[in-house]
This record gives structure tokens, C-alpha cells and sequence, in this order.
């Protein structure tokens, strides 16, 4: 019973290390494009 629940544990953690690396993304994406339009007025 321990393996199978250890193994759902591990991808819901890779779920989140992706989802945390995704949300980073659009973050830093949004800032960059935030700072171009302040620089380019």
C-alpha cells in the first residue's frame, strides 16, 4: 500500500515544480513586456 501512494506523492510534486516553473514564465514574461512599454514611451 506504501509504494503506490509514495509514487502519487512524487508526481504531484513534479506537478507543482512544473506548474511553479510555468507560472515563473508568465510572470517574467509579463514583467519584460511591462518594462519594454515603460522604456519605449
Amino acid at each position: 500500500m506504501r509504494s503506490p501512494n509514495k509514487k502519487l506523492n512524487q508526481i504531484k510534486s513534479n506537478e507543482n515544480f512544473f506548474e511553479t516553473i510555468l507560472w515563473a514564465r508568465i510572470v517574467s514574461i509579463f514583467f519584460a513586456d511591462t518594462f519594454r512599454r515603460r522604456f519605449s514611451h
